[in-house]
């Protein structure tokens, strides 16, 4: 690890920087609001419950493929009314609605079937070629980035010492995924953010 030239560079990914940048800029992120938004769309859906999340609104489901909208996987699904969950356990099969907008989406209309009506969803495809990467030592707030490289989303090489000295946020995404609060919700509050320090008059000018 001697020969790797350390870049002083604080990276902060995901979920913890969108989250600190929208309060920064805009203060505290409001409640989702329950009015019906434009452009939203629905799409029947059937699964297996695999996991109720203690929060209360979270249910986790190994679902088929959804007709027109994404293949089958096992996802988490948020719902605006707990008592959608009600009753519900790992294992049962359900059918549901998922609905999105531009930017949300939440599942309802859940309902139980029984063991005559459930069969087995549809798996989802094997997928080969897996490539098992090596152990590294994980890093921690504070350390410096060891040079790395990558292709961005231009096909472009990319390294990470072209950042030295700037504040750099990056995530990585599924360029194909519709579902609005995962990859795309990156997506747009990356650029939000960026449009927004952009705007600020004589607002940061250190970061990328």
């Amino acid at each position: 690890m001697s020969n790797l030239k350390r870049v002083p560079i604080v990276i902060v990914l995901a979920a913890r920087v969108l989250l600190f940048a929208a309060i920064l800029i805009n203060g505290p992120v409001p409640a989702r609001a329950q009015t019906a938004a434009p452009n939203q769309k629905t799409f029947p859906a059937r699964g297996v419950v695999r996991e109720l999340k203690p929060d209360g609104k979270t249910v986790v489901i190994q679902h088929e493929d959804v007709t027109n909208y994404m293949p089958a996987m096992t996802m988490p699904f948020d719902v605006k009314d707990p008592d959608e969950l009600k009753g519900l356990q790992p294992g049962d099969a359900v059918t549901f609605r998922i609905n999105v907008t531009d930017r949300d989406a939440w599942i309802d209309q859940i309902t139980k079937l029984s063991a005559a009506q459930s069969g087995q969803p549809t798996q989802p495809a094997a997928r080969p070629n897996w490539r098992v990467v090596r152990d590294v030592e994980l890093l921690k707030v504070g350390d410096a980035l060891p040079e790395y490289h990558f292709t961005n989303e231009l096909d472009r090489a990319v390294s990470t010492r072209e950042f030295k000295g700037q504040a750099l946020v990056f995530t990585f995404f599924f360029t194909r995924c519709p579902y609005p609060t995962f990859c795309p919700f990156l997506s747009h509050s990356f650029e939000d953010t960026q449009a927004k320090l952009q705007a600020m008059a004589g607002g940061p000018k250190n970061w990328h």
